[in-house]
């Protein structure tokens, strides 16, 4: 046979090659076809164990419930019992903690079982049960504190506390073995889930084989078109390269604006504060003056008056004793005021414009020394300063100190009357971040006066308290240049807590502000 019998005639190569193409178009569709059968029951089988893992997941939280719920009611027995063996206030912590968070556990265990009508008998049960429980560790203490100890030990000797124990036990442990029965049913429907889509998931595999060859061709294709999309986005990353630049030379210049105007803000009100101290003082002085001169017109009218009644009229008298005075008293007051909110402005002026100086502080024997300072005012007011548990830091010494004195100091100015005074300051670890809390049992602060207490001359209570309502501002001011945040809890007739969030480490925010 020639070597030219070999090649067929250009009309049958081109029929074998679109019968090829067309052969080749069916394998893919059918492929596809398959592919998308199997993708879809392993979408199914991976629904299926999502619903039967959230399940799971539930059955989970319901057990862990039921654990916490028994752990809160366990530890308030502990520390009732704790209490009651030392009379102590420390060992209610647990009783104080488990009491609190036992009727929560209880909602969110009822919010869990919701769904299951099964559970509505014995979720009534279980919170009557704790309910019962919690009001017999509170009778106990209570009765404790009031000094009634044999009414306590008889409490706590009768069978009520302990059958609502054992009946709390057996109720969660119903409840525990029943989650344990259903999430063992869930895991084995998981498991039976997972061997069907490994079984579906190799038969999409060979299909898949059969995808990667027709997929070859245009992979080919889509390299070339993803080559040029490179080189446009190589050169878009240039230009945005060029902008980010632009942009941080924008950010870097304005920042240098605003701490420029920041410098001269506070140099103003240096200078202002500074300047008004002198036409003040001249006031102030002449006022003097003024009141040593109206005493002299008084004695002399008076005595003219008592040798003729007739050698001055009444509105001269009432003048010399009473309006004059009157006047140069409100002046005197008003000055006095004036010179008071011109030396806070100086103050923080200054504040503004010193270096920080990080260092290293032990924040316990810090407060205490705070707390003892003010000692004297704590013992006039019938307070007392309680220095808890609180974490070292990195800060400014100085700055620290006039943050907690002011806050120490505030709560003794507000305390309630006919009510002991307790101020107590603790701390803990947040990341990397510290919370100090300032805590007292005082007047309280209206929800409407919570951030109106921290801006600048604006005062909320009892306004027959010294104060000009610089204190608070100034105290948000140093914990903003320390890189912190402050905020306020309080009702009024309770108690106020102020929460002071600051960095665990001041060091990088040396300088001024």
């Amino acid at each position: 046979m020639a070597a030219g019998d070999l090649v067929p005639p250009a009309p049958v190569a081109r029929s074998r090659r679109a019968s090829g193409l067309t052969g080749s178009y069916v394998t893919v569709v059918c492929a596809l076809f398959l592919t998308l059968a199997v993708v879809g029951a392993s979408a199914w089988l991976a629904w299926r164990n999502a619903r039967a893992l959230e399940a799971a997941s539930r059955t989970q939280e319901v057990r862990a419930a039921v654990a916490r719920l028994l752990e809160d009611v366990t530890d308030a027995e502990t520390g009732q019992r704790g209490y009651l063996l030392t009379s102590k206030e420390a060992y209610l912590a647990p009783y104080e903690r488990g009491a609190r968070q036992a009727p929560e556990t209880l909602d969110r265990l009822a919010v869990l079982l919701a769904g299951d009508a099964a559970f509505n008998p014995v979720m009534a049960q279980l919170r009557a049960l704790v309910g019962g429980k919690i009001a017999e560790l509170a009778q106990t203490v209570a009765s404790l504190r009031a000094g009634h100890r044999e009414d306590a030990l008889s409490l706590v000797q009768s069978d009520r506390g302990q059958s609502e124990m054992d009946a709390i036990r057996a109720l969660t442990g119903r409840i525990a073995d029943r989650q344990q029965a259903a999430l063992n049913e869930q895991l084995r429907a998981v498991e039976a889930g997972g061997r069907m889509i490994v079984v579906i998931d190799g038969l999409g595999l060979g299909l898949l084989l059969l995808l990667a060859a027709a997929i070859l061709r245009s992979t080919r294709r889509a390299v070339t078109v993803l080559r040029a999309a490179q080189a446009d986005l190589a050169r878009a990353n240039d230009e945005l390269e060029g902008v980010n630049e632009r942009l941080e030379h924008k950010v870097a210049q304005r920042t240098a604006d605003l701490t420029a105007a920041n410098d001269e803000i506070q140099r103003f009100a240096y200078i202002v504060s500074h300047d008004l101290r002198a036409p003040l003082v001249n006031i102030m002085g002449f006022t003097g003056e003024l009141e040593a001169a109206t005493k002299t017109i008084a004695g002399y009218v008076s005595e003219r008056v008592a040798i003729d009644p007739a050698a001055a009229s009444a509105d001269v008298v009432a003048a010399a004793n009473e309006d004059l005075p009157e006047a140069i008293h409100f002046i005197k007051a008003s000055t006095g005021k004036m010179d008071r909110l011109i030396a806070a402005i100086l103050r923080l002026s200054r504040e503004g414009r010193r270096v920080m100086a990080p260092e290293p502080i032990a924040m316990r024997p810090f407060l205490q020394g705070i707390a003892d300072s003010l000692q004297h005012q704590s013992d006039a007011s019938g307070a007392e300063i309680v220095i808890q548990t609180v974490p070292d830091i990195t800060a400014d010494r100085v700055m620290l100190e006039q943050i907690f004195s002011n806050l120490i100091e505030n709560a003794l100015k507000y305390l309630q009357p006919g009510r002991p005074g307790r101020i107590a300051v603790n701390g803990y670890r947040q990341g990397e971040a510290v919370v100090f809390e300032v805590c007292d049992n005082g007047r309280g602060i209206a929800a409407r006066d919570h951030e109106r207490v921290f801006e600048l001359f604006r005062r909320a209570g009892d306004q027959r308290v010294p104060g000009e309502g610089i204190g608070l501002a100034h105290v948000r001011a140093l914990v903003r240049r320390l890189g912190g945040t402050i905020g306020c809890d309080s009702q009024e007739g309770v108690g106020s807590t102020f929460h002071i969030r600051l960095p665990l480490s001041s060091e990088s925010m040396g300088g001024t502000t």
